[in-house]
């Protein structure tokens, strides 16, 4: 995805087929929005976005929280 790509899906939020996290979440809260996805036809999990709509990235992404 272009990070113009990325600005847009942002700006259009969350809907059905896309969820934004903040940070890296427990495996098993994973699985329930993989299973959501699979249910509707599909998604995007978009990691590293802020609540405010803000790029912030993630830290060290091999660490379990």
């Amino acid at each position: 995805m272009e990070l113009s790509e990325l600005r847009d899906q942002i700006r259009r939020w969350e809907d059905l087929h896309t969820e934004f996290k903040l940070e890296t979440i427990h495996p098993d809260d994973l699985s329930a929005e993989m299973v959501g996805f699979a249910n509707a036809d599909g998604g995007q999990l978009i990691m590293g976005v802020s609540e405010e709509r803000q790029i912030v990235g993630l830290g060290d992404v091999d660490v379990l929280r």
